[in-house]
């Protein structure tokens, strides 16, 4: 992730760790050098999930554009450099060439490529594809996403929400969220 961004002219880094933090700490400083690079700590990774980490993030990012990865995701930098220069503040990448089941966050759009819907429960049928993990989050919508997930973590029942749970809500608020689709691309 980091070679791809850093192809992609992004060199400034927040990383949010949890699972063998000193390790991967480590590894980036070590490998890494010159870079900068946040290390915000999620003690409680056991029992959080993408929101969580997301929300422990908002003092580093501050208000600031940024791009979201989830830390599984593997993905051919083309992806990242059309995500970079498209010209829409808020935008999900989505593969439409995946079988839609439980285990995937879906998105539903209308016909301007505008998010509808997002998440897990989304019914397959409807959906376009794939949220695959990677977003770009615009300055003035960082605040709003930042105070959302805090609002949504007040509630221990949240804890486990991914970080689309809080796009979902949002988009119900009329922040707008559009998709790339970046179908036959790995």
């Amino acid at each position: 992730m980091i070679r791809n961004c850093l192809s992609c002219g992004i060199s400034q880094f927040v990383l949010v760790l949890g699972h063998r933090a000193d390790e991967i700490k480590q590894f980036i400083d070590k490998t890494f050098r010159g870079i900068r690079v946040t290390y915000v700590i999620n003690e409680r990774y056991r029992d959080t999930n993408t929101g969580y980490s997301l929300m422990l993030a908002a003092p580093a990012i501050g208000a600031a554009e940024f791009i979201k990865f989830d830390a599984d995701v593997v993905f051919d930098v083309k992806i990242l450099c059309q995500l970079v220069d498209i010209d829409q503040p808020n935008v999900l990448c989505i593969d439409r060439d995946i079988a839609l089941e439980d285990e995937e966050v879906k998105v539903i759009t209308d016909d301007d490529m505008q998010v509808l819907e997002v998440g897990k429960d989304v019914d397959p049928k409807l959906a376009l594809g794939e949220s695959i993990g990677i977003e770009k989050i615009s300055a003035k919508t960082g605040p709003l996403l930042f105070a959302e997930l805090a609002k949504m973590m007040e509630n221990y029942a949240n804890l486990q929400d991914y970080c689309e749970a809080a796009y979902a809500r949002l988009a119900g608020q009329g922040v707008v969220f559009r998709v790339l689709d970046i179908t036959g691309l790995n």
